[in-house]
């Protein structure tokens, strides 16, 4: 086996990486400010205003994976107002070998310029091939104009997530394609994109939980995978202008007035603590551990501290007997009950009466009914489950839905009558796997959640389960590939024992309860992809060097939240929400509130709530501030201090990726 890297332990536990993030570089394009990551334009600002949330370039195999490039010959020419970078990418992965010239022009009139040149090194499959742009999530509801090659078409983008449809087994765009296109913004702004190279179309990518609308090439009407050979070229290009349809009035768009800084240094962050935006937390549970059938009793002492409201289990056909004895085992020593994952062939009478005897006795909450060898299940396959194992398990509600992503359930939208619910399952990283697209996308969960309650039909639950940091297996593949023993396993990540996970998490779980999920399953027990360390540790430490029973940064998030299932939600508004986010709890005269900063950076922050009295308890998680292996359950506590507020307000200084919990 390899020995891999050596982390340190510092850097590792709060970023889940070797080295700490390099920092992007903030440069101007007349008024335009954007930054720049080492590849790709980010988050291009025109005021407040995002015009653009990133334009980069995709190279997607056989499998739809992305196959990322290794870098080099950087030229970066700085000027007032305008900049000018170039560089060298080389893309290898298989037989697929693509090299490409990068070109981004900033301009002093505020136009931004991308620019991809490529050339096939051999012949290999692909999937895709180009530039893609993002649309920030603020286009939903707003009005375009497209320029096609059978006219102009105009409308407005959803509201809610659109769906991808699928008409006669081809994949369909939100709308025609297009070399030009309109997006009215808010504060009275356009912008406008000029494509070269090829067709490009538009995606709604809420369908996976990305926070954007995505402009690409090459039209999914046209086929996949394709064929490229060698000495093929592939050139494209992107113009991005903004034009101000008129001044915008004062108070125009909406944006949270941060807290009056100091003159030596930037303001604060602001946490707004306001009015009732729900009573009542989603049941919230863990999946069954993938590594280790039983739990210690150290382990259960931790869980038990967590509380999880049920443990899911997938049950496959002829595969039910250990899975489930594990299962309920575990329930009955934590006290808790079960959610499960059956998986039924299209006649589903056998694997019915076997579930059935298998299941007597089991504390069943909820079963999540998918088809074998289908995207998503339809009323009648919920409702023979229903009919046959009702009897035994009068309380269980019975779920259909999808083991994949939320684009399956939009675009089948499964009639619910004979169903209790619908269920999705969540990753960050269907498409990108950086850490600033991970803090971005967590925002839009609520999204697919509302538009799963808004054909659901009242009283029906919306259950996301799982909600995983990286995906559990490639639903794309077109065919298998190699699996390198010395790499990590597709479904594990390094920063789900990190402070970043954690603080990823603060802002999984507010989106979603947000969004009003009646049910969320996150993460597994144990393990590398759950919340403690096993006692025996990761099957890799060179690429997992996590510690025997390391209590992840991720457990303090599940276990505050213990005891406060029937809270009051609070809004809880960040002036900066890239940076900071806070879920805000009361209950019985208490409030609790749960702040993350999302970044890479120190963070200050300043709570403004109406009534969090004169000093408040604030317990944090950051590095350095406990023992990730303590000796005894007694000893697994976090830092935690009294501290004063001043004037209704709460000062806060966060270090990067630390998760604090405030008890007033």
């Amino acid at each position: 086996m390899s020995a891999g890297p050596r982390i340190p332990p510092d850097t590792w536990f709060t970023y889940g990486r070797e080295h700490a993030p390099e920092p992007p570089r903030r440069l101007r394009a007349g008024e335009v400010t954007v930054l720049f990551d080492g590849a790709d334009l980010r988050r291009a600002l025109l005021g407040r205003t995002e015009i653009v949330r990133r334009i980069y370039t995709a190279i997607r195999d056989v499998n739809w994976d992305t196959v990322l490039p290794a870098r080099s010959a950087y030229a970066v020419e700085i000027g007032e107002g305008e900049f000018r970078i170039s560089y060298h990418e080389r893309h290898r992965k298989e037989e697929l070998d693509l090299a490409a010239e990068i070109t981004i022009e900033g301009r002093s009139d505020g136009t931004l310029r991308f620019a991809f040149d490529g050339t096939a090194n051999a012949d290999f499959p692909y999937c895709r091939i180009g530039i893609c742009t993002l649309h920030p999530p603020a286009a939903a509801g707003r009005g375009y104009r497209a320029e096609s090659p059978d006219g102009v078409v105009e409308g407005e983008l959803p509201r809610l997530v659109g769906p991808q449809w699928i008409r006669d087994g081809t994949l369909h765009a939100l709308f025609a394609p297009y070399r030009r296109l309109t997006i009215e913004m808010p504060d009275g702004v356009d912008i406008e994109f000029a494509f070269e190279g090829d067709l490009f179309e538009m995606e709604d990518q809420r369908n996976w939980t990305d926070a954007s609308f995505k402009t690409y090439s090459t039209p999914l009407a046209l086929g996949f995978p394709h064929q490229a050979r060698r000495g093929q070229t592939f050139r494209q290009s992107v113009e991005v202008r903004c034009r101000r349809r008129a001044v915008a009035p004062v108070g125009a768009g909406v944006h949270v007035t941060a807290a009056p800084g100091s003159p030596s240094g930037p303001a604060p962050v602001a946490l707004s603590i306001g009015e009732a935006r729900r009573t009542g937390l989603p049941t919230i549970g863990l999946g069954m551990s993938s590594v280790s059938s039983t739990l210690t009793r150290r382990e259960v002492e931790l869980l038990r501290e967590v509380a999880p409201d049920h443990l899911r289990v997938e049950l496959r056909p002829g595969d039910i007997t250990g899975d489930l004895t594990s299962a309920v085992a575990a329930c009955n020593l934590l006290g808790t009950r079960l959610e499960v994952a059956l998986f039924l062939r299209e006649d589903p009478t056998v694997d019915l009466r076997d579930l059935e005897v298998a299941l007597r006795g089991a504390p069943v909450e909820r079963f999540l009914v998918f088809q074998e060898g289908s995207t998503c299940s339809d009323g009648t396959l919920v409702q023979a489950a229903r009919a046959c194992l009702a009897r035994t398990h009068s309380r269980a509600r019975f779920l259909g839905g999808t083991n994949l992503y939320f684009a399956e359930l939009n675009r089948t939208r499964p009639d619910p009558e004979e169903m209790d619910g619908l269920v999705f399952t969540i990753t960050p990283q269907v498409h990108d796997s950086d850490d600033i697209s991970l803090m971005e996308n967590f925002r839009v969960q609520e999204d697919a959640v509302r538009t799963a309650r808004s054909f659901a039909g009242d009283g029906r639950e919306v259950a996301v389960s799982p909600v995983t940091l990286k995906a559990r297996f490639n639903p794309f593949a077109n065919r298998q590939l190699a699996v390198d023993p010395t790499q990590l396993p597709l479904p594990v990540d390094a920063r789900q024992a990190s402070l970043f996970g954690a603080a990823w998490t603060v802002g999984s779980l507010t989106s979603l309860i947000e969004g009003g999920a009646g049910a969320v399953t996150y993460y597994e027990t144990t393990g590398w992809r759950g919340l403690i360390e096993t006692e025996s540790g990761p099957p890799l430490p060179a690429r997992f060097p996590s510690q025997p029973g390391m209590i992840f940064p991720v457990y303090w998030v599940f276990r505050d939240l213990n005891g406060w299932r029937s809270a009051t939600v609070l809004s809880c508004e960040s002036s900066e929400p890239q940076q900071v986010t806070g879920l805000a709890l009361r209950h019985h005269g208490r409030t609790r509130v749960l702040v993350a900063n999302l970044t890479p950076d120190p963070q200050n922050v300043v709570l403004m709530p109406s009534s969090l009295g004169d000093e408040v308890t604030v317990s944090l998680i950051d590095r350095g501030s406990y023992d990730v292996v303590p000796s005894d359950l007694a000893s697994a506590r976090r830092t935690t201090s009294r501290v004063s507020t001043r004037a209704t307000r709460l000062r806060l200084s966060l270090n990067p990726y630390a998760v604090a919990c405030i008890d007033a």
